[in-house]
């Protein structure tokens, strides 16, 4: 066995004129790491820790989670364990001169003789990083020599063989006929269940993991041999019905009473079924499941007639699909969902109050949008208790006005009535409607909070030239997918970028080529218009339609400036961006941004809460645009700084990442006229299509990763409220709170 040494490494190094570590042979560990080396040529060094030194590998080009992306490793001399810390810059003159930080870091494991297998010319193994996860080889090219040439290969294992899901289209109502079945649609989470060897993980529509231990083990029990299941993580009520509020409060607990209901088997002991008719994949899951438990077969039924009997039992709906559809990634026809007629959204128009009281409401008075007019459509008196009716007027209160926003011709429907803007959504059930289209024997369900005035856009569709080309490979999203998704939420998105001075990623190759900031118009662009500032032009939004425009134009990522066209010098918003440095877990992350909640919140802020889509979360204050961009990064440099004070384990407040291992990076240098954030409900230009998406305080705990929702899983939470439809709404003064 030949002995670890670092005298090749030390013989190329000036350690009078390098910051890089003399370093020593130390003990047994297993640290991964992968720097990035802006040397000669930009390069990335791959880096396995074995017998008290790194072994080493310079890759020309990023590393990839691809199988069928083989990256060139060119084998280097040992480095010492402490270069696997080392950041900074190699001064010129200097063997590898240029600036070196770390890309990813982790662990690596694997079960062969280390040793034997790099003299035999291939290494497998298992990573754990923050990018880079699952099996790999490295495979010599040739013989053993003095620059041996080898390729970096990621392995198909199981986790890269999970699919991306089935979605339905929605439609009115159920298909007939025998080439049908017919399911109910389950109020839950939607999850595939990966079994391997005895053990359970239940993969989101976000692809992260959710964890819910004493289930995955019954599963993981239940099911032999590996297989993917898909079906629907729920909670039962007393009834016998999935409650999804159940299962929110659930899953902020012990999470006991959670059930998985499986519907579809695509793979089972090696064998891939997804080609496999419906019918037959229902089967084979039906003979693997046990006895129901906690876990559950969902049934196919013939009669379309299970709707009526869905809707009268209160259910959602149903699901449709073709008998012999096979299982494919995306939303297609051969699957359908068809929702209860009497389950509907509803704008409020008014409320009255609650007997007896001063601070609670009583009734809703809705409308609905008919032919792109509100109309009155009723009231909704009972489904409430008693926070949802103190929350509901602490809601609507602030929103009053003298007249109500639709047409009421009933005097006896106006009484008792205070009148609201209409920009609060709510949902409704109710058992029929009149003629005039009000509803009967209604009850309220729950706020969607979205701004809910007549639609900013006419918008429902926009075709892009190239539409089918493919702009993501992890997707397979397509330039027209990208449109449809701007579509989809561009009455959510365009508020919070109309009529700001705005910059756009565009990737005119997709996001696996080339990108870049633009920040000047090129083009005449529909809705857009050039905006003045110190003698250059910068894009403005000004109509809905200009998303759509820029998006034909390569642009994927949307960043909005803090402040207004009306007067770019006066922000109107605070951001502080919370970065995790390496080894920082994601429940840190989120017990950080509470602890600048409650910092900002005791000064009087607002506080507005988004998942990045990236690593880390935003918090966002609106402000008045009162104070000039330098009083505003002063404050926010002034309270990251107290923060790193009151806790020096957790943050730091400098971008120099040598610093920044196991806390998080305070970045409060968005805080600048020309500097930017991602905006809400932007896609963001990387694999996989990410979007940085609103949340709410009270729900940071149910999210498992910062880039949970994708451009394959939104639509899944188009249906939950805005939590951002009152951001502006919110403004404090900080030259109040600053007393200036």
């Amino acid at each position: 066995m030949a002995s670890r040494n670092l005298s090749k490494y030390k013989a190329k190094r000036n350690f009078s004129d390098t910051p890089e570590p003399r370093g020593k042979v130390g003990k047994k560990g297993h640290l991964y790491v992968v720097q990035k080396h802006a040397a000669r040529r930009l390069h990335y060094d791959l880096r396995l820790e074995h017998r008290g030194v790194l072994l080493s590998w310079a890759v020309p080009k990023e590393p990839s989670l691809d199988p069928e992306v083989k990256r060139l490793a060119v084998r280097v001399e040992d480095h010492p364990v402490e270069y696997g810390s080392f950041e900074g810059e190699i001064p010129k003159g200097n063997y590898g001169a240029g600036k070196v930080e770390i890309w990813d870091r982790g662990s690596w494991s694997t079960d062969e003789n280390i040793d034997q297998a790099l003299e035999e010319g291939k290494l497998s193994f298992n990573i754990e990083g923050e990018k880079l996860h699952g099996s790999f080889a490295l495979v010599r090219m040739g013989e053993p020599s003095e620059k041996e040439n080898w390729l970096l290969i990621k392995h198909r294992d199981l986790d890269m063989e999970v699919p991306g899901f089935m979605l339905c289209r929605p439609v009115e109502t159920p298909p007939k006929g025998d080439e049908w079945i017919h399911e109910i649609k389950w109020d839950g989470y939607r999850a595939f269940a990966v079994v391997s060897d005895g053990a359970c993980r239940f993969v989101s529509r976000g692809g992260n993991d959710l964890t819910v231990p004493d289930l995955q083990a019954i599963v993981g029990k239940a099911i032999p041999g590996d297989a993917i299941l898909d079906g629907e993580l729920v909670v039962f009520n007393k009834e016998g019905q999935t409650d999804f509020g159940m299962l929110q409060a659930t899953l902020r607990s012990d999470r006991k009473d959670i059930c998985y209901i499986a519907f579809d088997l695509l793979f089972h002991d090696g064998e891939d079924l997804k080609s496999l008719p419906l019918t037959e994949r229902k089967e084979r899951l039906q003979k693997l499941l046990p006895k129901p438990g906690r876990l559950r077969f969902s049934d196919g039924f013939e009669n379309s007639d299970l709707y009526e009997k869905a809707c009268d039992l209160g259910l959602e709906g149903i699901v449709s699909k073709r008998r012999d559809s096979p299982y494919r990634s995306g939303r297609f026809d051969d699957w359908r969902k068809i929702k209860c007629i009497g389950h509907e959204e509803f704008v409020v128009g008014g409320f009255t109050i609650f007997a007896g009281t001063r601070n609670s409401v009583g009734s809703l008075i809705v409308g609905q949008m008919r032919d792109g007019k509100l109309e009155y459509a009723g009231r909704l008196g009972t489904g409430f208790d008693e926070r949802a009716r103190r929350e509901l007027y602490d809601r609507l209160e602030p929103l009053t006005r003298k007249t109500p926003p639709f047409t009421i011709s009933d005097s006896k429907d106006k009484k008792g009535a205070i009148w609201v803007e209409p920009e609060v959504q709510v949902k409704g059930k109710f058992a029929s409607k009149t003629a005039r289209g009000i509803v009967r024997h209604s009850r309220f369900d729950g706020v969607l909070d979205m701004p809910t005035k007549a639609p900013q856009s006419a918008v429902t569709q926009f075709k892009v030239t190239s539409g089918d080309r493919v702009v993501d490979k992890q997707s397979g999203a397509t330039k027209q997918m990208l449109a449809d998704f701007y579509v989809a939420v561009l009455d959510r998105i365009f508020p919070q970028l109309q009529n700001r001075p705005i910059s756009v990623i565009r990737c005119p190759e997709g996001v696996n080529g080339d990108c870049f900031f633009q920040r000047h118009l090129k083009n005449d662009v529909e809705g857009t218009e050039p905006i003045p500032v110190n003698d250059e032009e910068y894009i403005g939004l000004v109509k809905p339609e200009g998303v759509l425009g820029l998006v034909q134009y390569g642009g994927i990522e949307f960043h909005p400036w803090g402040s207004r066209i009306k007067d770019v010098r006066l922000p109107d918003r605070l951001i502080f961006d919370l970065d995790p440095g390496p080894g920082v877990e994601w429940s840190k992350v989120r017990d950080g941004a509470r602890v600048l909640k409650e910092l900002l919140e005791s000064l009087g802020l607002k506080t507005f809460l988004k998942i990045s889509g990236g690593k880390g979360l935003h918090v966002v204050c609106p402000i008045k645009p009162e104070l000039e961009w330098d009083q505003a990064k002063s404050f926010t440099r002034t309270l990251a700084e107290n923060l790193v004070k009151s806790h020096p384990k957790d943050f730091v407040s400098k971008m120099s990442k040598s610093i920044r291992n196991d806390k998080i990076f305070v970045d409060y240098l968005r805080n600048d006229q020309t500097s930017t954030a991602v905006a809400a409900y932007s896609l963001r230009a990387r694999p996989g299509l990410p979007v940085a998406w609103p949340i709410l305080w009270e729900d940071l705990d149910n999210w498992d990763s910062p880039s949970e929702i994708n451009i394959a899983n939104f639509e899944e939470w188009l249906d939950e409220p805005d939590p951002w439809a009152n951001v502006d709404k919110s403004a404090v003064s900080l030259k109040k709170i600053l007393k200036l």
